[in-house]
């Protein structure tokens, strides 16, 4: 018997420690149907997304479910939508997952901060689940694995989409260039011979930024300061590229005071991808600038990607496995936080929203290991 613990909600509210309560239920292994998959979490992140979701600012409908196999229970809404979980049981059925297998889930909304959950597999997903690490291939750690579904999947089609003939000495220009997307962005430019600029905010500590995105694989850091001057795109952004180089992408997912600039960057005929707003402030660019160089805008949403083409995020996350495997992505920093499946996991993940701003948080599961 299994005991599941979730971070769950049937409201939403901007004060996340009103709108979450720990839920409980239990699972028996013996009474799986036989279409279903047990799994146990591993790892499981804090998004700003995951967030903003139950915090109701995305105005979507709330996905009741049950937590347990108990249908007299009440059902609800779990929060989060992307971890590494464990295969422990599989329905008589299932053929296409054995115990064992780390797995990530392939549609969003699922809800991901609990501990346990049961997957159907239906004749509408035949394949509710991507495996990542199984007998075949050791060659993701945890935190990777975990978090592979949100930033760097993001990075990789942020990359990949709008471009389709990156030559090398191309350049990309970024905001928000400490975020977790760009610092895969950086990486996966620099394997392929892509050069990028990263547009940072104004801190005491910039040096010690710059120097980490640049280990990265960033070939230049600057400061929204200095990107944001009036004569930044005539004077500083050649000496900075070269006079021949081509900016063949600008990035924003903060609208603001670094948009005009990121628009004005651009080569002739290249695209400008706005995939957020984390600023709060518009997406505003001079028409005369887009006209004169013919720029393409274009907006981007991971989530809706999925929703509209789910097979577009298998074979994304199977793309990224080599990379993982041949080194290309450094291990990123992420604080974990333990839940050793006693007490509130509702209030392990509330520490790990409330701790977010001090970078990436992922609660772990010690418990759901092999041997524990």
């Amino acid at each position: 018997m299994y005991h599941v613990s979730a971070a769950a909600f049937t409201e939403t509210n901007p004060d996340l420690s009103k709108a979450l309560f720990n839920a409980t239920s239990t699972i028996d292994a013996a009474k799986l149907r036989e279409n279903e998959v047990l799994i146990a979490a591993l790892g499981v992140p804090v998004n700003p997304s995951d967030r903003l979701q139950v915090a109701g600012s995305y105005k979507t409908p709330i996905n009741f479910q049950y937590l347990g196999q108990d249908k007299s229970e009440k059902q609800v809404a779990i929060g989060g939508n992307e971890g590494c979980f464990r295969v422990v049981a599989v329905g008589s059925n299932v053929t296409s997952y054995k115990v064992g297998d780390w797995v990530i889930l392939k549609l969003t909304s699922f809800g991901t901060w609990r501990s346990h959950a049961i997957v159907e597999i239906t004749s509408e997903n035949k394949d509710p689940l991507i495996v990542v690490l199984d007998d075949s291939r050791d060659n993701i750690l945890m935190d990777e694995a975990s978090t592979i579904s949100t930033n760097p999947c993001t990075a990789y089609q942020l990359f990949h989409h709008y471009v389709l003939d990156w030559e090398r000495g191309d350049w990309i220009v970024v905001n928000a260039g400490n975020s977790f997307v760009n610092k895969y962005l950086y990486q996966l430019a620099a394997y392929h011979g892509v050069k990028t600029l990263g547009i940072v905010r104004n801190k005491p500590e910039f040096a010690e930024i710059k120097q980490e995105l640049c280990d990265l694989g960033a070939t230049e850091i600057i400061t929204e300061n200095e990107f944001i001057k009036d004569d930044f795109v005539t004077q500083t952004l050649p000496k900075i590229i070269g006079n021949n180089a081509r900016v063949r992408l600008a990035l924003d997912s903060l609208a603001g005071p670094t948009t005009p600039n990121l628009v004005a960057s651009l080569s002739s005929d290249q695209t400008f991808v706005n995939y957020g707003a984390l600023s709060g402030g518009l997406v505003l660019y001079s028409p005369g600038v887009q006209l004169a160089k013919n720029i393409t805008l274009k907006s981007y949403w991971l989530t809706r990607n999925t929703r509209t083409n789910p097979q577009l995020k298998v074979d994304t996350v199977n793309s990224l496995l080599p990379l993982y495997e041949k080194g290309v992505f450094k291990p990123v920093k992420f604080t974990h936080i333990p839940w050793d499946g006693t007490g509130s996991l509702r209030d392990a993940f509330l520490k790990a929203i409330e701790e977010s701003g001090q970078g990436k948080r992922v609660v772990t599961f010690p418990g759901n290991f092999p041997g524990q």
